[in-house]
């Protein structure tokens, strides 16, 4: 008979892999207080790995940084040492764990779900403002790191702990107790003093299972509030949308700040995007994810499922079920194309001017509430009246359409383009100050002058636009939309009385 396998109360520094010198490195001097970015920069430059992923995800959507960057010089100054200390953390520990013998427990499914907390605690991030999103994913994408390390080190229960994963959080701790003698977060506090992983990431981390769990500091309270909300929503992906894991994610979601309240359903749903360029720009393999609808419809299966006697009426309730489906999948769609026929130019697809307005509106009060700069840019065709004489309204309205995606590929992701009537469009830049708002706006201006618009007949036209553009920084009395518009209005008039071609920006 075999013996039974002591309980760990300790794991062994020596039994658990060593982060790279270089990331290591890396890690410590961007949390250097005394450290230039400089110095930080030439450290990062000696880890080609972590370099090449350093400036992936910085130019990617998913940072959504606008410039591109070319340098670990400039990616280091544009997003400075904490977020290049986050990324590093991330880097170090999956580099660290990839080729770990787990046994029996699938380490992909243990990064797919890793990822999705950490799109989860992202996207919680940015919804109450917080100022560095990206330290939310690190702590997301980690926090559950020690169940591997019990896997790793307790090769006898990796088949248990992997079968474990349907359950909530709370249990699954449980489970590795009684196994291991720790749970993750035990495991996680022990692992992150050996690797002197940072204190605020760590206090988060061994933390967000215990409800009377406090941090030393207000930015560790918000990475620990954000690691308790990832871990309850994506107990809905892993454990299933029973009604009472619903409830305690939807509280998790009422707590927090913000003028609008975070519902499960949209969030859940937002996720199942997200995490497909998340899993590309961190080179994690993930699973097509399911709607929160098949999930709810998933979970009442299996409510359903629990008495093979009632089989007839199971069979009744799942027909029913998919009935439903399709009818709340009918709905969802005309609820959408009405939003998008009331909120959409019909002719270019951006935002007429009503929606853009109301964006407008939105954006102006989040600047006040946040302090974040807010910029308005103008766009105006010049000589458009010429190419519809010319050409007539058929090839015009191609150009309407180019101009308008022009605008778009040139504009970062959170900004909105309108068309506000005739050859006249709009570019809302929230949290963009003068400079950044300049560069995005001679960007376009560029790309329109560079590049021939090719109507539908083949017609070639070159196509330039006069720009006019307003910032408002939060100090003094905050603008009306009118303001902002006649103020950018009046910097594109400023451009047309110049010669055209041109950005003016209004102080």
């Amino acid at each position: 008979m075999e013996a039974v396998r002591p309980k760990i109360r300790t794991i062994d520094p020596d039994k658990l892999p060593a982060i790279p010198a270089a990331m290591f490195a890396i890690i410590k001097e961007a949390g250097d207080p005394e450290s230039s970015l400089q110095k930080l920069a030439q450290v990062v430059g000696r880890e080609p790995a972590f370099t090449t992923q350093l400036l992936k995800v910085v130019n990617s959507p998913f940072f959504g940084h606008g410039k591109e960057v070319f340098s670990v010089q400039q990616a280091t100054v544009a997003i400075g040492s904490r977020t290049v200390r986050n990324l590093a953390v991330a880097h170090a520990v999956r580099s660290t764990t990839e080729d770990l013998d787990l046994g029996d427990f699938d380490g992909v499914r243990f990064w797919e779900d890793s990822l999705r907390r950490a799109t989860i605690a992202r996207k919680v991030a940015e919804h109450v403002g917080h100022e560095d999103p990206l330290e939310a994913f690190t702590v997301g994408l980690i926090q559950d790191i020690g169940t591997l390390f019990l896997a790793y080190l307790c090769p006898e229960h990796s088949a248990e702990l992997n079968g474990s994963r349907p359950k909530p959080g709370p249990a699954r701790v449980r489970v590795e107790r009684q196994l291991t003698g720790l749970g993750h977060p035990e495991a996680f506090a022990q692992t992150a003093h050996t690797w002197q992983l940072p204190d605020d990431l760590t206090e988060a981390i061994v933390g967000h299972h215990a409800a009377d769990a406090r941090c030393t500091s207000r930015r560790g309270q918000w990475l620990l509030a954000f690691a308790r909300v990832s871990d309850a929503v994506a107990d809905i992906f892993q454990a299933g949308a029973t009604s009472e894991l619903q409830q305690v994610a939807q509280g998790h979601l009422d707590q927090l700040p913000g003028e609008s309240p975070l519902i499960l359903e949209d969030l859940c749903d937002e996720i199942r995007q997200e995490m497909v360029g998340a899993a590309r720009e961190f080179q994690i393999k993930v699973e097509r994810q399911p709607t929160y609808a098949q999930m709810v419809a998933a979970a009442n299966r299996s409510l359903i499922n629990i008495n093979d006697d009632y089989e007839q009426i199971t069979q009744r309730l799942e027909k029913l079920l998919r009935e439903k489906e399709e009818l709340t999948r009918q709905l969802q769609e005309k609820n959408k194309e009405l939003h998008r026929l009331a909120t959409t130019d019909t002719l270019t697809g951006v935002a007429n001017r009503r929606h853009f307005t109301e964006v407008l509106v939105a954006a102006i009060a989040e600047a006040v509430e946040s302090g974040q700069p807010i910029s308005l840019i103008m766009a105006d065709a010049d000589h458009f009246k010429k190419v519809n004489d010319t050409y007539g309204h058929a090839v015009g309205d191609d150009v309407l359409k180019a101009l308008a995606e022009r605008m778009g590929e040139g504009a970062r992701p959170v900004d909105t383009v309108g068309r506000l009537g005739g050859e006249e469009f709009a570019i809302l830049l929230p949290g963009a100050g003068t400079s950044r708002a300049q560069i995005i706006a001679e960007r376009i201006r560029q790309a329109l002058r560079s590049t021939p618009i090719v109507a539908r007949d083949g017609t070639s036209i070159r196509q330039t636009a006069s720009f006019g553009g307003f910032t408002w920084n939060p100090r003094g009395p905050a603008p009306s939309p009118d303001q902002m518009l006649q103020a950018a209005d009046a910097g594109c008039y400023d451009s047309k009385r110049a010669g055209r071609d041109r950005v003016t920006w209004r102080r």
